[in-house]
């Protein structure tokens, strides 16, 4: 029984150790402070572990896991001394910290923390950043980090997705180092851990204003100055001490960026320039600084000249007034202060006065005329004086002018030129404006004065009947001349060569849109001819050129539509040449018959005829072939129906 008892223990402790062989890459050592790692594995089941204060081998039924924890302080820095308002701390490469608790025994997980140096100015606002990690680098959402600075606790933030995260205004630190310390609270499942790292703060570039001031012995001053950061923020506190030519006057308190204090020159003070120095002493959170900027003014010294210019002008227009600024010893320019004009003692404005010079523009009443009297008065800048001087201001009324307006005479579809004359009263060439051409009242255009001629292009439409019409011509009030009005007369007179009768075929019809201004327009290229043949054969050819033929039934475009389409069949090819010569002063029809082409087609078919030198002539843009008075695309034709308006 002995011997069966001592085999069964030499096989459990074989058993054993084969198990421990077998887990020896999971093995933990650990001694009463700190637990390391040394593989990714986690021990579980009964596997050996063998301490540092003891040989021997245990076996464990529960599971041992092996965890850190990081906390990061993020933080941007400068090597520049001068910060901004909010600062982010960098992260750098975590470090192992050892866990405040630890038992190779207990089933919470270690943790370890990292923190950051940071480097800020004494105002910035601090953005503590704490990452919470376990040993496997997983992140923790659990637990609160508390921050410290210099062992005082400055603020706890929540542990979410492995971040604590908490904005501190740092409340004016003095230039120093002090210790970051971020510390992990632990839970139920985590152990605490904590890091610390420096923070250091650095002192703020200053900057002074200080402005300069005009007085006279015996006034007292306020002297002012401005001190901010090189970033622009107000400097919160400190002290600043005046001086005038590098005596202090007064030391005074910085109150959020402005330091003042009164001053009373003494009246035994010479007119001259001061200098005005200040200088910040500086603190713990702040650098010193300094200037010799300002000046102190007491009087002016230099003595100065201003002149200004006489003009004349008309009334209505506007004048530029001018006057220069300068001094009166050296004749160098003045460039600062300001300068009022003034007419007749009533300021009209005031300018700054830049390179010894002051401009003004100022529109003359139209009622005005005679001399007035130009003041100008400059109000003195840095060591110069005051000084004023005077002009005059000439102002004369527009002259009265008058038009002639020349008789006319044309028939319809002719150009003419109206043509006006306008002089002054006193008989001068008027020089420029602009008149308006009106025919019974109906304004025809508008056109330039020059030299005393206007004109203007006119084409007579042949809607105009035998009979007079006025012309008007209408000059407009301007800056420099009165406005004036007269009439004329245009006459009209038929073309002798066309029989009253036929006048209905010069008028505007259904599709034959002569007044059109598509049409006027076409017409006026042809408008120089004397000879009617000579016209109608260069509008055929013209139309005929741009033109080509489409295929449909009836009329769909009108003269208008055909022109800007540059296509159309017979229908619409008639309409655009009969417009074009009935706008042209020439008579023209429809003819309506069916037709036999060359091509053996017979079909019904539309074409012109243009009264030229007492016949008929038949056109026909159908083809590139035809020509005027010559149809070569079809050869007969059937009864022919006339219309001075087509039906259809």
């Amino acid at each position: 029984m002995i011997l069966l008892i001592i085999t069964v223990i030499f096989l459990v402790g074989s058993v054993a150790a084969a198990d421990t062989a077998s887990n020896d890459n999971t093995l933990i050592q650990h001694d009463s402070s700190t637990t390391e790692v040394s593989t990714s594995s986690v021990v579980s089941d009964t596997s050996s572990v063998s301490t540092s204060d003891s040989s021997k081998s245990s076996s464990s039924s529960s599971s041992s896991v092996g965890t850190s924890v990081g906390t990061t302080v993020n933080a941007s820095s400068s090597s520049s001394s001068s910060y901004s308002s909010s600062k982010l701390i960098s992260n750098k490469p975590s470090k192992s910290i050892k866990s405040s608790s630890d038992s190779s025994t207990s089933s919470k997980i270690k943790t370890t923390t990292s923190v950051n140096n940071a480097e800020v100015g004494g105002y910035d606002t601090l953005i503590l950043n704490a990452t919470v990690k376990n040993s496997n680098n997983k992140v923790i959402s659990d637990g609160t980090v508390v921050f410290e600075i210099d062992g005082n606790k400055i603020g706890t933030a929540t542990v979410d997705n492995g971040y604590a995260i908490y904005k501190y205004n740092i409340p004016g630190y003095a230039a120093n180092k002090y210790t970051i310390s971020a510390n992990y609270s632990g839970t139920d499942e985590y152990y605490s851990s904590s890091d610390k790292s420096t923070l250091t703060v650095n002192k703020y570039n200053t900057n002074i204003k200080i402005s300069s001031i005009h007085a006279t012995p015996g006034k007292t001053i306020t002297l002012k100055a401005t001190v901010k950061t090189s970033s622009g923020s107000n400097v919160k506190n400190g002290k600043l001490t005046f001086k005038i030519n590098n005596k202090s006057i007064n030391t005074v308190r910085v109150s959020n960026g402005v330091a003042s204090t009164n001053y009373t020159i003494p009246k035994s003070w010479a007119d001259r320039t001061y200098s005005l120095y200040v200088v910040y002493g500086g603190n713990s959170v702040y650098k010193s600084s300094s200037t010799d900027d300002g000046k102190l003014y007491l009087n002016s010294v230099v003595n100065t000249k201003v002149t200004v210019k006489t003009v004349s002008v008309t009334a209505s227009n506007t004048v530029t007034l001018s006057a220069s600024v300068k001094d009166a010893k050296t004749s160098s320019n003045i460039n600062g202060g300001k300068l009022s004009f003034k007419i007749n003692g009533k300021t009209i404005g005031t300018v700054k006065v830049s390179k010894g010079g002051a401009t003004l523009n100022y529109k003359v009443p139209a009622t005005w005329k005679g001399s007035y009297k130009i003041s100008v008065v400059y109000g003195g800048y840095n060591e110069y004086k005051s000084a004023s001087a005077t002009g005059t201001l000439k102002v004369s009324q527009a002259p009265s002018t008058k038009i002639t307006v020349s008789n006319i005479k044309g028939s319809p579809g002719s150009n003419v030129t109206l043509k006006a004359t306008l002089k002054t009263s006193t008989g001068s060439l008027v020089k420029s404006g602009k008149i308006a051409f009106k025919i019974n009242s109906i304004t025809v255009g508008t056109t330039t004065v020059k030299n005393g001629v206007a004109t203007l292009k006119f084409h007579i439409s042949s809607e105009f009947a035998d009979s007079s019409y006025t012309i008007s011509a209408v000059y407009g009030t301007n800056n420099n001349y009165l406005s004036a009005r007269a009439n004329g007369t245009l006459s009209i007179i038929a073309n002798d060569n066309i029989p009253s009768n036929l006048k209905e075929y010069l008028k505007a019809t259904r599709n034959c849109e002569v007044n059109s201004k598509t049409i006027q327009s076409i017409a006026k290229k042809f408008s120089g001819y004397t000879s009617t043949k000579a016209k109608a054969t260069s509008i055929f050819n013209y139309l005929n050129s741009i033109t080509s033929y489409s295929g449909y039934y009836d009329t769909r475009y009108g003269a208008v539509g055909t022109y800007q389409r540059g296509y159309g069949n017979c229908v619409d090819m008639s309409h655009l040449l009969i417009a074009v010569s009935r706008a042209s002063g020439i008579p023209a029809r429809y003819c309506h018959a069916t037709c036999t082409f060359r091509s053996g087609l017979v079909v019904g078919h539309v074409w012109a005829e243009l009264y030229v030198n007492g016949k008929w002539v038949s056109c026909d843009l159908t083809s590139s072939s035809n020509r005027f008075g010559k149809i070569v695309n079809w050869r007969s034709h059937t009864t022919i129906h006339r219309y001075i308006s087509l039906p259809f």
